[in-house]
């Protein structure tokens, strides 16, 4: 309320509303009837309050033993900010670099590491002093540290460059310098011929690491009946790091984003069923 009250307002405008007023808003008059200003009030501070630090940096700082407040506030704030744009393969990925634990979790224990309630808590209990004693500064910053430290235990590198990828994916840069322009509307006439070079390429990919992903090793070392291909086996080779130009790249996001009312091929089934037959199968040619 004491921001509408510091609000300007002229003779004319102030009479609209207080029609005993007799010049212009020179003050305003705030009326306590519940006793808001009888206990102690803190002022709210932002959670990032390193806004131009890049995540991987806040991250990696975290991990490496930084735990002042500002860096462990902007890394959970951001962390939480992102959890909000994971989808669920995303969280997955995430779950299984991070021993179980959710970003959302994860985030929480770094903001749990700096609240001044559980720091003043296990302050007292270290020192031995009973509530209401003061423990002292230091014993307060180690505390902290402590804390901290336990909550960074997740954090691995490969975990960081996991966020950063998903982070930099995410991201959204919106040019309004640059606007785009139709140039021609017309038939992809090379559509077909596309959709072969999209799944050979991907066949010669399974045929190239069939001996150094896991899942494609259990998957050929079978008789090909008793051969059974999950969406869990796919997910696994294409959670390899991917260029983003490459025809690999573009079956993944068919697979993420598969339809099974639009076909990969004019002669075989949907989304991932479809991509499945034909890049195997020509594989096996």
């Amino acid at each position: 309320m004491k921001g509408r009250g510091t609000r300007t307002l002229d003779k004319d405008d102030l009479k609209k509303v207080t029609s005993s007023a007799v010049s212009a808003k020179a003050h305003f008059v705030i009326v306590d009837a519940i006793g808001v200003t009888r206990s102690l009030k803190t002022a709210s501070q932002p959670l990032i309050t390193k806004p131009s630090v890049p995540l991987k940096d806040l991250a990696m700082s975290v991990m490496m033993g930084a735990t002042d407040e500002d860096t462990v506030s902007s890394l959970a704030g951001r962390l939480a900010r992102l959890s909000k744009q994971l989808d669920t393969d995303d969280q997955r990925r995430i779950r299984e670099l991070a021993g179980g634990m959710k970003l959302t979790q994860f985030a929480g224990k770094l903001f749990s590491a700096i609240d001044a309630d559980n720091i003043e808590a296990r302050a007292l209990e270290l020192a031995g002093l009973p509530i209401g004693s003061d423990p002292g500064d230091d014993k307060r910053q180690q505390v902290q540290q402590q804390l901290v430290s336990e909550a960074a235990k997740v954090l691995n590198g490969e975990l960081v460059e996991l966020i950063e990828s998903i982070r930099r994916d995410k991201e959204q840069t919106i040019d309004h310098d640059n606007l785009d322009e139709l140039v021609r509307a017309e038939w992809n006439k090379d559509a077909a011929s596309n959709v072969q070079a999209l799944t050979g390429e991907f066949a010669d990919y399974l045929k190239a690491n069939q001996d150094s992903i896991a899942a494609l090793i259990i998957f050929f070392s079978q008789p090909y009946r008793r051969r059974e291909l999950s969406y869990a086996v796919i997910r696994q080779v294409l959670d390899k790091p991917i260029n983003p130009n490459s025809r690999r790249y573009a079956c993944g996001k068919r697979i993420n984003n598969w339809n099974p009312v639009i076909p990969c091929h004019p002669r075989e089934g949907g989304g991932l069923a479809g991509i499945q037959s034909m890049s195997l199968r020509h594989w096996s040619r």
